[in-house]
């Protein structure tokens, strides 16, 4: 049996988004120009935002942070 490592970001937000119909390309654009505000919070890790192929709208956000108080904090 292998030894579990603790990632550095070991808790996973994930967030399902249904957006209105025709608006995926100014929900992309806004999404970008907000990264970078989710990303200069505490405890940041990372996130991937996913395009669901089969839902038209629909986006799985997921994002990484240390801890569960920084998740707690964060307003977004």
């Amino acid at each position: 049996m292998r030894d579990c490592e603790v990632p550095p970001y070991p808790i996973l937000e994930a967030v399902m988004l249904q957006i209105k119909p025709g608006t995926a390309s100014a929900f992309e654009a806004a999404f970008r120009q907000a990264s970078p505000i989710i990303a200069s919070m505490r405890g940041y890790g990372g996130h991937d935002l996913h395009r669901c192929l089969e839902i038209p709208g629909k986006y799985l956000l997921l994002v990484r942070w240390e801890t569960l108080e920084d998740r707690a904090i964060a307003s977004y």
